[in-house]
Formats: C-alpha cells, structure tokens, sequence
C-alpha cells in the first residue's frame, strides 16, 4: 500500500495509510500535523478477517488487551507508527464476552473501549502515550495492522502499561462493585483472588497442556495451585479465596475443582452469562 491508497483493510507487515493531514491544535508551526492510527476494519488478535459487519478487536479479554499493548508500543514506542495517536479500538464479545450470543455466529457485536474501561483515565495513565476514543474529522489515519499472539510474541515489556492504566468504565463500575461485596462477604475482608487457567480453549484447544510441546510449563491443576499458593496465603494472612474461572466453560476431561483444597473459606464468581449483562 502507499500513502493517499484507502484500502478496505490491511494484512500483517502492511504498511497501509489514509492520509488527510491537517494542523494539530498542538502542533508547533503551521506545517506539522497529528497523525492518528487505528485498526484496520477486518483485523483480529490473529492478524486475520473475520465478518465484515464486524469491527474491533477479537478472542478473549487478555488478548485484546494484549493487542492493545502491541498497537501502543507501535503508535508511542517507535514502532511502525512511532509518535501516533492510537485510536482505542472497539472489543468484540467473543464467545459470552460482554453481550448475549447471537445465534449462528461466533463474532459478536463489538463494543466501544470506554464501555468497558475508563477510556479518560487510560488516556492519562498511559501518558505520554497518546490514545483518544476516536479520530477527529480530517485528520491523519493510518491503517495498523494486529500481529497475532504467540510465543515469539514480543511485546511482554508494553503489557505493565496497560494493565496498570485499566479502571472500570462507569457501566460496569456497580457490577464491579457487586463483584466485590460479594467476594468480601464469602471470602472475608482480606480475600485473595486465585485465576485457575482451566478453560477448555486453554487447557484442551490451545495445547498448551500438551507435554513436551513448548519449552516451559503452562497448565497446573486446581490441587497444584492449591499447594503452590499455599505459603504465599497463609504469609498474607489471606481471610479466604475466591477462585476466578468460567464454569461454564471448564474441560468435561480437565481436572476437578475441588474448593476444600484452597481453605475454609472458598468462593467462585459467578460467570458472565448467569451475573451481568456486560
């Protein structure tokens, strides 16, 4: 692609743009312009199509926030768009991410980042990296394009970032706040929060499980993580311990959970479909 080309979409190590400079209110000198980058309308996590009505990022929440630490590194950290204004993408659903499933289809209505983040507190966390919900009319875009997650992934150095600048957007602050009273009341007031990676698509479809594949280990299970934890929970006084996982998407030939192993205090969250409609 070449500078003015507006193409529908770019692919991987596409350099692709659609340029309409004009002047940044912050610019110095007449002659400079801001230049703003966003994601092609059919790119993915995977750096592949999917739907054509469909927009934003795709696959699980992690991932997407994974892609947006790749996007930032490339529009703030002297990437392909180095000194870039990222434009937030928009978050697919996924399968149960956010919204009710629609039927036939794997790729749901996507959702603006600010629905589900305080998109003004990012914006100030990940200064002087520059993010902004949308682009202004008229000014410079160009096209980024998503590189697919995996281990040559290298991009681990952006992820503190991103991750520290997150806050609940002001829709899912009450179920947040739901979340927590809940784990407080079940788990006492020094509760801690235990991830159990279990899911099929982790534990049976990504092959990560399988022994011997990749050159560290991955998958522990829940009695594992129990003993693994042990020490580090009784040192923090931990009161009890909610257990973070999909039940409704737990491997039927994954290992058991069984809660009396974590202590006497034990609670899951429930998951998104049967708690929230976010």
């Amino acid at each position: 692609c070449t500078p003015l080309a507006s193409p529908p979409s770019c692919r991987v190590g596409d350099s692709c743009m659609r340029i309409h400079p004009v002047p940044s209110p912050n610019a110095v000198g007449s002659g400079n312009a801001q230049l703003y980058v966003e994601i092609g309308s059919r790119e993915t996590q995977f750096g592949g199509s999917k739907a054509a009505d469909a927009s934003g990022l795709g696959g699980g929440l992690n991932n997407m926030l994974m892609n947006v630490a790749q996007l930032l590194h490339d529009s703030c950290g002297g990437g392909r768009h180095g000194n870039t204004t990222l434009v937030l993408p928009q978050l697919t659903s996924g399968w149960r991410f956010f919204k009710a499933s629609q039927p036939g289809s794997r790729i749901k209505e996507s959702v603006e980042f600010g629905d589900v983040f305080d998109a003004a507190a990012f914006a100030q966390r990940v200064a002087p990296c520059r993010v902004a919900e949308v682009a202004p009319v008229g000014v410079a875009v160009q096209e980024a394009a998503v590189v697919g997650i995996n281990r040559q992934w290298p991009y681990e150095a952006w992820l503190p970032l991103v991750y520290g600048a997150l806050a609940p957007s002001r829709k899912l602050q009450p179920a947040v706040a739901q979340m927590v009273r809940r784990a407080a009341a079940g788990g006492g007031p020094r509760w801690a929060a235990v991830h159990l990676r279990i899911e099929r698509d982790w534990w049976v479809i990504s092959g990560f499980c399988t022994a011997r594949r990749f050159p560290h280990r991955r998958c522990y299970p829940p009695s594992e993580v129990a003993s693994l934890t042990a020490a580090s929970r009784l040192r923090r006084n931990v009161s009890g311990v909610v257990l973070i996982y999909a039940a409704d998407n737990v491997a039927r030939s994954g290992p058991e959970v069984r809660p009396e192993q974590f202590g006497a205090r034990v609670l899951s969250l429930p998951s998104a479909p049967e708690s929230t409609g976010h």
